[in-house]
């Protein structure tokens, strides 16, 4: 009850009521704000929940509700607004966390959806194991499952079970597969846009996770298998020489279109060529002139590298004296 001395002026009583209920307010929702700081130091640091816990203790501690408990209890108005201040802050915190986390992951399956145009080329050689029957069957289960109502006409929210269900298939399946389905959907759904229909049901990040994997390990797993298959079969192709131009790598027998550490030898004894290891037209000239044909070995090697002068000496003609040997 308030006070109300009539022998003080108007303005005298006044001061005393504000000093009466004001004053208490403002520790109030100090003390109040030392709660909802303490509650938000238990949560992650990313949780605003310190800002918003002590607006809600400021509303707390002016409520009028405060104080007529606080009177009812026989506790101070500053206790009070403290404890349903905090109260508040408390409150709200699962509210805080959704808004600070939802959508999180929503940029990872995002990014799924535009690899089916950015590896377009590489997609259209996979195979799919899906059929287009699975796949319409599919577009329905998930349509459903976003418009899901269970009261009429009145909206209830999303089977996630069957919506999560659906795109586990594509485990199993191939980006091809992926695509696919994407494309169908566009085309035959209401909406016209699968990404924009998970947009708008799907919040929290374990709910993204749940369509995001599936989809990654199918269009990872499967574009990572389609590059590996590509490097093979770049390795497995013959290499075919063209003269003065590809080169094949060769050892012990060396011909025109080889490239060898032992062709380099002979360019360097023949003289007049350029030592780049390449057996070219050139190369294949100059052999002819030493008297070679059109291959060499390496037992060749040090006959087509001896000089004049390293020759052995052939000793004078021994007449016949035209007698058999005996």
């Amino acid at each position: 009850m308030m006070n109300y001395d009539l022998s003080k002026t108007s303005t005298e009583n006044k001061k005393t009521i504000k000093e009466q209920y004001v004053g208490p307010s403002a520790a109030g929702a100090a003390t109040g704000a030392a709660i909802g700081a303490a509650a938000g130091a238990a949560l992650p640091s990313s949780i605003p929940v310190a800002a918003a816990g002590t607006g809600a203790i400021g509303t707390g501690a002016a409520s009028g509700l405060v104080y007529s408990t606080a009177g009812a209890l026989g506790v101070s108005t500053a206790a009070a607004g403290a404890i349903v201040g905090g109260a508040a802050s408390l409150a709200i915190l699962p509210l805080v966390y959704w808004l600070v986390t939802k959508d999180k992951g929503a940029n990872k399956v995002k990014k799924m959806f535009e690899v089916c145009s950015s590896e377009a080329s590489k997609i259209a050689k996979l195979g799919r194991k899906l059929s287009d029957s699975d796949l319409r069957d599919m577009a329905d289960d998930v349509e459903d499952s976003v418009n899901y109502q269970t009261l009429g006409f009145i909206p209830a929210g999303t089977d996630e079970e069957k919506l999560f269900s659906t795109f586990n298939k594509f485990k199993e399946a191939t980006a091809a597969d992926f695509c696919a389905f994407v494309k169908y959907y566009n085309s035959n759904s209401d909406s016209g846009d699968l990404y924009d229909d998970l947009d708008s049901d799907i919040d929290s990040e374990e709910e993204w996770k749940q369509i995001y994997r599936p989809i990654r390990n199918c269009v990872e797993d499967t574009l990572l298998k389609l590059t590996d298959e590509e490097k093979k079969k770049e390795g497995d192709k013959p290499v075919t020489p063209r003269k003065g131009s590809n080169f094949v790598k060769c050892s012990g027998t060396y011909k025109l279109g080889c490239i060898a550490d032992a062709v380099g030898r002979i360019q360097s004894c023949l003289g007049g060529l350029t030592i780049d290891d390449k057996f070219g037209p050139k190369t294949l000239a100059k052999l002819k002139e030493k008297g070679f044909g059109e291959t060499f070995t390496d037992e060749d090697i040090p006959k087509i590298c001896a000089k004049p002068q390293d020759k052995p000496e052939v000793g004078p003609e021994v007449q016949s004296t035209g007698e058999a040997d005996l």
